[in-house]
C-alpha cells in the first residue's frame, strides 16, 4: 500500500528511517518543551521547526504529500 492511501486507510503513516537517534531525540526534546494540555497536538505542524523538518524531507517524496496538501489548505 502507497502512504497516501494509508493514511487515509489507517489516518496515519509510519515511515522508516526517516531519522537517526540524535535527530529523534532533538524532535522529542522540542515536541516536550510545547505546553500541552491534552493528548497531542494538532497544530505541531504550525512550529516554525517542524514543518522546515518536513520539507527537508524531500527525499521521501509521495510520504508527504498529503502533509504539504492539508497544511496548504488550512493557511
Amino acid at each position: 500500500m502507497i502512504y497516501s492511501q494509508q493514511l487515509e486507510h489507517d489516518g496515519f503513516v509510519v515511515v522508516p528511517d526517516v531519522v537517526n537517534g540524535g535527530q529523534c531525540e532533538v524532535l522529542a526534546d522540542r515536541v516536550q518543551a510545547l505546553q500541552n494540555d491534552g493528548a497531542g497536538s494538532r497544530a505541531l505542524l504550525d512550529q516554525a521547526w517542524c514543518a522546515e523538518f518536513v520539507n527537508s524531507r524531500a527525499e521521501y517524496g509521495e510520504a508527504y504529500e498529503p502533509w504539504r496538501t492539508s497544511n496548504n489548505d488550512r493557511r
